[in-house]
């Protein structure tokens, strides 16, 4: 993972950008084990956000923070966390838009680059149920001990709202990785 400095420069941007905690996680099991369990977490204005989450997978909501952030890890096995953040537009206007979702992920992979083991970091677009997203993948140059070395980080539109994700893993967890973007792929606004 990174080093002592730039794990506090990214600690402070994932901060800024609505994340919290240590990046320290417990564990996970493995994809498929059971089927995936559909939770809603209430929105800001009206209505949940909806999402399909793993079986074995431990959630944690901090209402404290607004919006809320919704963290996952595992309930057994190696340590990842997933970090979802939901934000509902204000009464009155819309979500962000395709070209506002694209800007704002290439700020977050801006942020990371200069920690990262990639000298250029592409933005990858996905179609949602619900709206457009861009995600992008980075390997940390320097990860210590207890850091994840992989973060897959971006955004997406779900109705009304923009869900802004993290997954942070380490080898051997691309499982992982794709069970989180199934989950948000599949979000759904509902009332």
């Amino acid at each position: 993972m990174m080093n002592a400095a730039a794990m506090q420069i990214l600690s402070r941007v994932l901060r800024i950008m609505g994340l919290f905690g240590a990046l320290a996680a417990l564990a996970w099991s493995p994809a498929g084990s059971a089927a995936d369990t559909a939770k809603r977490y209430a929105l800001a204005q009206s209505g949940f956000l909806q999402l399909k989450v793993p079986a074995g997978w431990r959630e944690e909501v901090d209402a404290q923070t607004q919006p809320p952030v919704i963290s996952f890890r595992p309930g057994a096995g190696q340590p990842f966390m997933v970090s979802v953040i939901p934000a509902q537009a204000a009464e009155g206007k819309s979500a962000p838009s395709r070209q506002e979702l694209r800007t704002d992920v290439e700020q977050m992979a801006g942020a990371i680059r200069p920690f990262a083991v990639e000298s250029e970091i592409k933005l990858k677009e996905f179609a949602g149920t619900a709206g457009p997203g861009f995600q992008f993948f980075a390997t940390d140059a320097a990860p210590g001990p207890g850091e994840f070395k992989y973060m897959t980080r971006g955004k997406l539109k779900v109705g009304d709202v923009s869900v802004t994700f993290t997954i942070l893993t380490n080898e051997g967890q691309d499982a992982v990785v794709r069970s989180a973007l199934a989950m948000l792929k599949s979000a759904s606004r509902v009332r």
